[in-house]
């Protein structure tokens, strides 16, 4: 086989002459037979946005993702009537999808049919996700120090602990930029909390701090930063005088702590998402979108990107003597035997 999921190269994961059957063949529906590959053809990268997929939403536009917790965080249960819209492929024609999220978004995917996502255990629910998710935030002080002011708070993804069994899944963030904006002399203090209101960001406890002698404006990129910081629960901020200050952060969240914090440009780099799945003309998965945020969402954007396959009906007695014959997953695999205690 040329590929297989979670590759670092996305490749096609049949080559023309092999041959395969589709697994799992139960619960129907399903799709019989031996096949072979005739033809490999790529699909090119392409953007969709699932808020503006018929069906996704009751009512009428503009479509917005609701702040987690609200109602309207998250798409209807979208079944293979209204994926096929979108993956449908000819008849006789497999595609091998990679999905990756552009936005800040949880993706399920589910078999035809079950109401269960794909790729899920007993114990936790899979969602496609962005690992290193992009934001920005901007906020405006005008008083003296005092008290904290919130300017990102860490998503917490609570559909993801809650399918943990309780588990707290919440991101660290990284500064990956500042710009500041100050009408007078000051010194702008950075903390690690969640909430306005506290001292995480006064003189004694701030994590990070600019002095400024005048009024002026200033951007610091990643490089320009003495050191990387990443903040525990959220940033916030202070300041040493009454003057207006405008701070707006750049930060990347790193979902699930998966580096703990220590993630460094060669492993970013490296770090995509890789989820491959495959359709078969119309069978196609079912989905549903979370929003994982506690802020509101207008675009719900993943850019897929695959190849084509094009192919024949074949029987047991074409395949060469030695020829392997591949199984391609084309829904969820049914759990069977009883569970290992």
């Amino acid at each position: 086989m040329g590929s297989f999921a979670y590759d670092k190269e996305f490749l096609p994961v049949l080559k023309p002459d092999d041959y395969f059957v589709f697994t799992p063949q139960e619960p129907k529906p399903y799709v019989p037979g031996l096949f072979k590959v005739l033809e490999v053809e790529p699909i090119e990268n392409f953007y969709m946005d699932w808020l503006q997929v018929p069906g996704a939403f009751a009512g009428n536009p503009p479509y917005v993702l609701a702040a987690n917790g609200a109602a309207g965080d998250r798409t209807n249960g979208m079944g293979p009537d209204i994926v096929q819209q979108i993956l449908q492929t000819d008849k006789n024609i497999m595609a091998q999808w990679r999905i990756e999220p552009v936005d800040d978004i949880l993706v399920q995917l589910g078999a035809p049919g079950i109401n269960s996502p794909l790729w899920s255990t007993p114990v936790a629910t899979t969602y496609i996700q962005k690992r290193l998710a992009p934001h920005h935030s901007t906020v405006q002080i005008t008083t003296a120090p005092g008290t904290d002011t919130l300017i990102w708070a860490n998503t917490k993804n609570p559909d993801i602990s809650g399918s943990l069994r309780g588990q707290s899944v919440t991101r660290k963030s990284r500064i990956m930029g500042i710009s500041l904006d100050f009408s007078a002399a000051t010194t702008i203090y950075l903390g690690d909390a969640a909430v306005a209101g506290g001292t995480a960001a006064s003189v004694a406890n701030h994590t990070l701090g600019f002095v400024f002698g005048g009024a002026g404006s200033t951007q610091l990129g990643l490089i320009d930063l003495p050191d990387e910081y990443y903040f525990e629960k959220g940033i916030v901020a202070q300041q040493t005088a009454a003057v207006t200050t405008t701070i707006t952060v750049s930060l990347e969240e790193d979902n699930e702590n998966v580096f703990d914090g220590t993630l460094k440009f060669e492993e970013r780099s490296r770090g995509n998402h890789n989820h491959e799945f495959y359709t078969f003309g119309n069978y196609v998965p079912s989905a549903k979108i979370v929003n994982p945020l506690l802020i509101g969402q207008s675009t719900a954007r993943c850019m897929l990107s695959g190849f084509m396959y094009d192919l024949d009906g074949a029987t047991a007695d074409e395949v060469p003597s030695g020829k392997y014959i591949n199984k391609i997953p084309l829904a969820r695999i049914p759990r069977q035997g009883a569970p290992i205690r």
